[in-house]
């Protein structure tokens, strides 16, 4: 969130010969397809283009807005199926693919980086590959807000030790996160986990990749992305949320610090609105939506609006759901809780 602490990124450009060596081996279909398996991991076939060839792969158009539902004061919230329609996207439209810039954490861990295209703007992501031929198991991995994902370099080289392979995404690049500010602010949100479609969509495309075993972990806004994407996406399997206290708990609490950035939610009038607005995104919502997927809510204990959030959802949602809570507060994660997390996925999927 935005009152917490922020990291600076630090990102390096690769040559194109050390980033060609980095994903030599692997390969991308241009429009976001490949051929699968019975099980649904994609399989190496001849007809599957290589990582070079899809660089002139054209990006896909800007597509038609968004359908948000209104809700107005008094009035639920649409049925669930309703609300997914938000969430819809043109799996056939090209990915775009293109090499990009790497990322090198503090401790010297390395990642090439790929661009890819949802709703006619541009992701960016790293990747980082296990020794092996694999197919590896793969954790998607998302930042909080004001972050990189650089953040996560170092938690996946380290899961990468254990066989699992790592795709780190940035967030959708907007200023409209924790305006409380209407309209804008859902198409954001909207259009963050429509990216992170895109990205399990891309993972398919990668045969040295196990689309049929995803994670994901996310830290407080990513939190926050990982319970939406759960309840739309069935393709994530296990799911771990770092901090994730949703819009109404984070609305409530940054009035009372006085963030800057929740001016318009000052009058209690004004807060009554937006809670209504946002009804359409309620985190317990679609946490609760979730069947076979595992989740690990993971909570610092001075982080008391995302403590209270997960026992929400844990009191809401189907089984499979654990949490557990860490000494400390909302960023940074201290080491054993990273542990625990990564002791916890290594079980679960």
């Amino acid at each position: 969130m935005g009152t917490y602490g922020k990291r600076r990124s630090r990102a390096i450009v690769f040559c194109a010969s050390a980033l060609l060596v980095l994903v030599a081996g692997l390969a991308v279909a241009a429009c976001g397809g490949s051929g699968t398996t019975a099980s649904g991991s994609p399989s190496a076939t001849s007809s599957v283009p290589s990582f070079g060839d899809v660089m002139t792969s054209t990006p896909v158009s800007t597509a038609a807005p968004l359908p948000i539902p209104t809700v107005k004061p008094g009035e639920k919230p649409p049925p669930f199926a309703d609300l997914l329609k938000m969430f819809a996207y043109d799996k056939t439209e090209s990915l775009g693919l293109e090499r990009a810039g790497g990322a090198i954490s503090e401790t010297g861990v390395k990642a090439p980086g790929i661009r890819f295209q949802s709703r006619g703007a541009t992701a960016n992501s790293y990747l980082v590959m296990p020794e092996g031929k694999g197919p590896f198991p793969v954790v998607v991995y998302a930042h909080g807000w004001g972050m990189g994902a650089d953040l996560w370099l170092d938690e996946a080289a380290a899961m990468a030790k254990k066989g699992y392979a790592g795709l780190l995404v940035d967030e959708v690049g907007t200023s409209d996160f924790w305006t409380f500010g209407g309209d804008r602010e859902i198409e954001a949100w909207v259009l963050y986990v429509i990216q992170e479609r895109r990205a399990l969509d891309l993972i398919a495309t990668l045969p040295k990749l196990d689309a049929s075993r995803i994670g994901f972990v996310g830290l407080s806004n990513g939190g926050v992305l990982g319970g939406l994407l759960a309840g739309v996406d069935d393709r994530v399997k296990a799911c771990v949320l770092l901090g994730a206290a949703a819009f109404k708990r984070t609305g409530a609490y940054a009035r009372q610090i006085g963030d800057p950035t929740a001016a318009p939610i000052r009058s209690a009038a004004a807060f009554a609105r937006w809670e209504v607005r946002f009804s359409v995104l309620d985190f317990v919502t679609y946490v609760s939506a979730t069947r076979d997927t595992r989740i690990l809510f993971l909570v610092g204990r001075r982080d008391k609006p995302s403590v209270q959030e997960a026992r929400d959802c844990l009191a809401a949602a189907p089984a499979r759901k654990t949490l557990h809570i860490y000494k400390g507060g909302h960023y940074p994660i201290p080491p054993d809780a990273n542990a625990f997390w990564r002791a916890w996925m290594v079980r679960n999927l």
